[in-house]
């Protein structure tokens, strides 16, 4: 059982003191305009991650192909000029 009466951890912090600290907040509309900001910016970052992610699985897929045919003798990297 932890004991809070002592302030989480700061002795000179009591529940009193936290009880009665004020705390300012924008207006609901504010903070709904907010969340709604919010969840259009994580929606564009979700949609890059999963592009890249994407783009990651069809460079490993070009790049076996590539092995692939150089192993069968459809590409041949000695002759090839880079």
């Amino acid at each position: 059982i932890i004991n809070l009466s002592y302030g989480a951890g700061q002795p000179n912090i009591s529940q009193d003191i936290i009880k009665n600290f004020n705390l300012s907040y924008p207006p609901l509309e504010e903070q709904q305009q907010i969340a709604e900001y919010l969840d259009q910016q994580t929606a564009k970052i979700d949609a890059l991650v999963n592009k890249a992610k994407s783009m990651v699985v069809l460079l490993k897929e070009h790049k076996q192909s590539l092995i692939n045919n150089v192993v069968i003798g459809k590409i041949n990297v000695l002759k090839t000029n880079i």
